[in-house]
């Protein structure tokens, strides 16, 4: 009887790139006055962005069956194209261009993305969706949530956005991997 091993997980390109900046902001936030420490939250949330982004686009623009997946969901299988555009442009780059074009944080639209092409649902914890709607305030509203009051930032707070934004890609780029060593 023969078994197929088990391959060893090995962080993508994509993770590592997004584990950098992780890193370049954890070393600076421990000196920062508030305005940065908001900045540098706001900045942990756009690495997730950036990792999702780079990861789905590149999978989908270099693996015909990935893309193919995806044209399969309700958002794209409706499109429609003129005879023209069909004819006279390149439409897989026109669908590409489409999704480079998502929020790439709006994590609830993302999930049913992963899961219909790569079979990788989303570990969307409160926690998580917590963290995204705190990053909304400063982003959004310079600091103040929906009913005015200021939204106080501490150390604490990025570190933890930190833990649970990384736990969120680290879980995404293990699942990315088993899917890319079944391919």
């Amino acid at each position: 009887m023969t078994s197929n091993p088990v391959s060893t997980y090995s962080p993508t390109a994509t993770y590592l790139a997004f584990e950098v900046a992780i890193n370049r902001i954890d070393a600076l936030i421990t000196t920062a006055d508030t305005f940065h420490l908001q900045l540098y939250y706001s900045n942990v949330v756009g690495a997730m962005e950036k990792y999702l982004y780079d990861l789905y686009v590149g999978e989908i623009e270099a693996c015909d069956t990935a893309f193919n997946l995806m044209c399969e969901l309700p958002k794209f299988s409706v499109q429609k194209f003129p005879l023209k555009q069909i004819f006279n442009q390149n439409i897989k780059d026109i669908v590409i261009n489409s999704v480079k074009n998502i929020v790439w944080h709006r994590i609830n639209d993302l999930d049913p993305m992963f899961k219909k092409t790569f079979g990788i649902k989303m570990n969307i914890s409160q926690k998580l969706k917590n963290k995204l709607a705190t990053r909304h305030h400063f982003v959004h509203r310079n600091g103040f949530d929906l009913h005015g009051n200021v939204v106080s930032l501490t150390l604490q707070d990025v570190q933890d956005a930190i833990v649970v934004i990384k736990d969120f890609v680290i879980d995404i780029d293990k699942k990315f991997h088993t899917y890319f060593q079944s391919k």
